[in-house]
């Protein structure tokens, strides 16, 4: 109750957003329970499988996939420097086998991230979490994130593994089969291992398809194209690129991860080859918000792109050459907030008004585009020594650390601001998006990140309701005049995209 007396009043705005919130976790969304249970079956024969298997190659030393630090111990004594099995290791260790030719290690490596995969805990939570209609209701938590986005709650749905509809959903709908047939767990087992070759990874990509729509309705979904890009685009007045945009939104124009490289290295579009759009992908998920070495090279280890760190470097040098305006906003956004910090109670505005910064009541405060405001606990300046030894003034915060969920202070600079705003407004975006749909008759049950899913009569709306939710996504809030957006919709009885 102190608590609540303490914190002021949701604007009228968001406590729209904030009973819609409720509505939709009310609502919930159905899982499909007889699959689920089957998969819990067979990922737990799979698992017996992988462990059986694991116990084989090293000769006993280590029974279980589970057994990280044996296993750790293990590969080290095959002549393949190892320090951990994480997920973000395994691609290295592959490498590492490959190159020393040792196709046991490099076997067990591939086993240990396959039986790795959360699928077992994710069919499970979903059979525990559903309610007696078959729906999960409670998977959303309002304002989860800093930035106002949802956090997944129960069965996670923000963590669910992405499909890629050319390479994943074949498998998926094979897996879907035979999870319907009546076969024993171990039987179907066998069959994926025939199909797939990989029985636990296909499992983990059907998580997404346990998700189904209610009886006699359908799913309409939708995704926001490179949502993040456009506004950060948009918002430091990198021009060129906002043009780019809506000429690839209009079909006159290149695909912007082509168009990201060509720009880079000053190659014609139509000479880019497939690794090198896969270059620039890499370079604008990871680039966009001062990103350096360090996040190209985790960027690129998700894409299997292997570089060396000087030809990171060169990457990220010739990404930054080629978006001043994105590299200036990182700087202007540093010092409008040092300024609002270092001036209690003035407002400073930065980026054409968009964003304005006041320090106020022991925090500072960032209003966004739309009106609402992020915060900024206990402000204070501090000095530090940059690389070249000059001494400057920097923001120091309290937050949750991301990684020990302690409080504790933080450090606020440029690009972490532009990560905020940027991925802020996405989330302001979203939202105008989730209330045009309601109020088009769509019944909203989930947004994950920037996708939207919604249910709506499988028979009567019909043609075109696809459509209709992609008008709706696309629409440009009056706040956000010039942003180009765009989305990609589809209908299914299956959340399948």
């Amino acid at each position: 109750r102190l608590a609540d007396e303490a914190l002021p009043f949701l604007t009228a705005a968001e406590q729209e957003v904030y009973e819609l919130d409720q509505v939709i976790n009310e609502r919930g969304v159905m899982v499909d329970l007889p699959i689920v249970r089957k998969a819990v079956a067979v990922v737990k024969e799979a698992k017996r499988r992988a462990d059986e298997r694991m116990w084989y190659l090293t000769d006993g030393e280590v029974q279980k996939t589970t057994e990280t630090a044996k296993l750790v111990a293990w590969i080290n004594s095959k002549g393949v420097p190892c320090e951990s099995v994480a997920k973000g290791e395994t691609e290295e260790l592959i490498l590492r086998a490959t190159v020393t030719d040792n196709p046991v290690v490099e076997e067990v490596v591939r086993l240990r991230k396959a039986a790795a995969k959360s699928s077992a805990a994710k069919f499970t939570a979903m059979e525990k979490s559903a309610c007696a209609d078959g729906r999960v209701r409670g998977t959303l938590a309002y304002h989860g994130a800093a930035t106002g986005r949802w956090a997944g709650r129960l069965i996670q749905p923000q963590n669910l593994p992405r499909v890629d509809p050319d390479r994943d959903l074949p498998d998926v709908e094979r897996a879907l089969t035979l999870l319907g047939l009546d076969m024993r767990p171990a039987e179907i087992v066998d069959a994926l291992e025939m199909l797939t070759g990989r029985p636990m990874e296909t499992l983990s990509k059907c998580l997404r398809a346990m998700l189904i729509a209610g009886p006699g309705k359908k799913f309409v979904g939708g995704d926001f194209s490179n949502i993040e890009g456009r506004v950060n685009a948009w918002l430091a007045g990198e021009d060129w690129k906002v043009q780019a945009f809506r000429d690839f939104d209009a079909g006159a124009g290149w695909d912007l991860y082509i168009l990201s490289y060509s720009r880079a290295f000053g190659i014609p579009p139509e000479k880019v080859e497939k690794w090198m759009r896969q270059i620039g992908k890499v370079m604008e998920l990871a680039l966009g918000y001062q990103g350096g070495v360090g996040a190209f090279q985790t960027m690129a280890s998700g894409y299997g792109i292997k570089v060396t760190d000087e030809r990171a470097d060169e990457l990220k040098r010739a990404w930054r050459e080629a978006h001043p305006r994105i590299v200036q906003s990182w700087w202007d956004l540093s010092d409008a907030a040092i300024a609002a910090v270092g001036s209690p109670g003035e407002i400073v505005s930065v980026l054409e008004g968009r964003i304005r910064y006041r320090a106020s009541n022991g925090f500072l405060f960032c209003r966004l585009p739309s009106g609402r405001c992020l915060a900024y606990a206990k402000p204070r300046l501090t000095q530090v020594e940059d690389l070249r030894g000059r001494t400057r003034y920097q923001i120091e915060y309290d937050a949750v650390d991301s990684v020990t969920r302690r409080w504790g202070p933080s450090r606020l600079y440029g690009g972490l601001q532009c990560e905020n705003v940027v991925q802020a407004i996405a989330r302001d975006v979203m939202v105008a998006a989730m209330l045009g749909a309601e109020d088009a008759g769509f019944e909203v049950v989930l947004t994950v990140h920037d996708e939207l899913l919604c249910e709506e009569p499988a028979e009567g709306a019909g043609y075109g309701s696809a459509e209709k939710l992609r008008e709706i996504m696309a629409a440009v809030p009056e706040w956000a005049e010039g942003l180009p957006v765009a989305a990609a919709t589809w209908e299914d009885k299956r959340y399948v995209k």
